[in-house]
């Protein structure tokens, strides 16, 4: 019962990922299905910022929707800047 009309609905090839990633792990099914919950949030959430960065973006000027999306969204830690904190 998936409304595919949905804005936020991941697309047919990320299903058939999944599913593909099912049958190909039948013993490990629960890990499986975890992974695929996990990354369907992710990719419902990310379609959802995208959606919220094209409107600031289309209604307001400067670097808003680009702040948006570094402050939802932040970059990991680099492996220097994760050395250096650790050495403080």
């Amino acid at each position: 019962m998936t409304d595919n009309n949905h804005p936020i609905t991941p697309p047919p090839e990320l299903f058939k990922q999944w599913e593909d990633d099912i049958l190909n792990e039948r013993d490990n099914v629960d890990h499986v299905l975890d992974c695929a919950w996990r990354n369907g949030f992710q990719a419902g959430a990310d379609a959802e910022l995208e959606a919220c960065v094209s409107y600031v973006d289309n209604n307001f000027s400067g670097n808003k929707a680009r702040a948006l999306r570094a402050l939802r969204r932040p970059k990991p830690p680099s492996l220097r800047e994760q050395k250096l904190k650790a050495n403080e």
